[in-house]
């Protein structure tokens, strides 16, 4: 009966599927081995042996349960972030400050925004090289292109227009709304700047950009803190 017991404790354990074992079903245990230890004192030992390892293992079972669910925890925010980084709604300005705030590694934080934003550049050029040209043919497409058209050219024209690689670079790297590699890869197109300077610029624009997005919510983090 001693063995009995002691091996159904590790049975709960071992076949919890990393779940949490219910805590009185525990202590009903332990008592019960008590019990029969008072019975048969000639084998103390063996008893303490396995009721220790049976614990062990539940220990590892449910630390293991929550690491894990802790790391899925992390991957979904830092996927989330970088959703945001590659958005025209926020880029990393908004992804940055999300994953900081959710708690995702602040170095994995800025290496991962800051990539997925420069993902945008390849992407928004092939499709104002190739696709756009099909797509001006439609008459709201046509019209909401214009009217972007306009207001990049007001935001950064003077800019690119007259210092060329610099002038993008500074006008991406400001981390304000209407700024960003979105309307820099279009600010590049419409001035006809050469793609593998408007690629650089732009790149240098998004990494000042995040540094300084990424400097400033740490800061605030921890001024919030203290």
């Amino acid at each position: 009966m001693n063995v009995k017991a002691c091996n159904f404790l590790s049975d709960i354990c071992i076949h919890s599927n990393f779940k949490s074992v219910k805590a009185d079903d525990l202590l009903s245990e332990i008592h019960l081995i008590g019990r029969m230890q008072k019975q048969n004192q000639d084998k103390p030992s063996f008893n303490l042996g396995i009721l220790s390892k049976s614990l062990f293992i539940l220990i590892t079972i449910n630390a293991a349960s929550f690491a894990n669910f802790s790391y899925f925890s992390m991957f979904i925010d830092l996927f989330i972030s970088m959703l945001w980084s590659v958005s025209p709604f926020g880029e990393a300005k908004f992804g940055i400050p999300y994953a900081l705030l959710n708690g995702v590694n602040i170095y994995l934080t800025f290496v991962c925004c800051f990539v997925a934003n420069i993902l945008v550049f390849p992407v928004m050029n092939f499709f104002l090289q190739v696709v756009n040209r099909y797509l001006l043919k439609w008459y709201h497409y046509k019209k909401a292109a214009i009217f972007v058209g306009r207001r990049t050219k007001a935001g950064a024209g003077e800019n690119v227009k007259k210092y060329g690689f610099w002038g993008l670079m500074v006008f991406v790297s400001i981390p304000f709304p209407g700024t960003g590699v979105y309307a820099g890869t279009i600010a590049s197109f419409l001035f006809g700047l050469d793609r593998r300077k408007a690629f650089f610029a732009n790149a240098a624009g998004i990494f000042i950009s995040c540094v300084i997005v990424w400097i400033t919510t740490l800061a605030a983090m921890n001024g919030f803190k203290a």
